[in-house]
């Protein structure tokens, strides 16, 4: 549906929420494992810190397509730029199937290591408060994602939710820290969680930006809607809805008599129009064509 003024300031709000819950969530850990990583002298949870920092990187991406979507149509873009959400949505998916196939080779090195690991009071704790950090920044994105409809920022909770999965198999391996075959397995699951999430995003916006047939029920609809206002109409058919992220053009055909003249073959077009317009939000394209004998 067309996009009002009001919903994208709305959906902007949203998504500033998310992206300043994303920002404050990280930097938190970054400062906690950094902390930890300090006076344990651990450079792998020093390294860690740093990488929870460079996740502002998709906090960044989110906020940018948010505002891209938000401009106002122009002469090259006269549809608006609704579509830059869904180009980042495919940016954020493609990452999570990079991490996906990390965690796949790391999980598959991991299946032939023999050696335990050494685990200390501090690292569980940084371990679980990452996990819960995570966790509750997934929640609060899936939540704003949900009010603003929008897969950018459910995407971005998938990002805060594989971060979080990465995590508990290190706390399989505090526990059972003589078995690295334990973190393998749970590491290779967590990869496979993560790839199809990824992969469904991907196909999601990879069809909206192509263009998708609409569905049965929506031709329908649109059919009935037509067929019950203008009973001079036979048929309609040649269905085409162009998306381009809340603002739109369905263009149709519909079969009328023979015998209609010009002037009233487009005063019908102009009056289809107008209820496409008024029952589903976007611009009406309708192409008049006589019935054949």
């Amino acid at each position: 549906m067309d996009i009002s003024s009001a919903e994208k300031e709305k959906k902007h709000l949203y998504v500033k929420y998310a992206v300043l819950l994303s920002i404050f969530g990280n930097l938190i850990l970054f400062f906690v494992k950094l902390y930890f990583g300090i006076i344990s002298q651990s450079l792998a949870m020093i390294s860690d810190a740093f990488h929870t920092l460079s996740d502002l990187s998709t906090s960044a991406i989110v906020l940018f397509a948010a505002r891209e979507a938000r401009r106002s149509p122009d002469l090259e873009h006269p549809f608006g730029h609704g579509r830059a959400e869904d180009i980042a949505v495919v940016s954020m998916s493609t990452l999570l199937i990079v991490i996906a196939f990390e965690f796949l080779r790391r999980g598959y090195a991991r299946l032939y290591a023999e050696n335990s690991v050494k685990n200390s009071l501090a690292f569980l704790v940084v371990i679980i408060l990452s996990i819960l950090t995570k966790e509750i920044m997934a929640r609060g994105a899936f939540l704003l994602g949900k009010k603003a409809n929008s897969n950018l920022i459910k995407a971005d909770a998938w990002h805060h939710r594989s971060d979080a999965l990465s995590s508990l198999p290190l706390i399989l391996v505090y526990i059972f820290p003589s078995y690295p075959l334990v973190d393998a397995l749970v590491t290779i699951f967590i990869a496979l969680l993560i790839g199809m999430v990824g992969i469904k995003l991907l196909k999601e916006a990879v069809s909206t930006l192509m263009g998708h047939a609409i569905s049965k029920e929506e031709e329908r609809k649109i059919k009935e809607t037509i067929t019950n206002n203008f009973p001079e109409v036979k048929d309609v058919h040649s269905i085409i809805i162009h998306d381009y992220g809340g603002k739109g053009v369905i263009t149709l055909h519909v079969t009328v008599k023979g015998s209609l003249s010009v002037l009233e073959s487009h005063q019908l077009a102009d009056s289809i129009e107008e209820v496409i317009y008024k029952t589903t939000g976007y611009q009406g394209l309708v192409h008049i064509e006589p019935e054949k004998d």
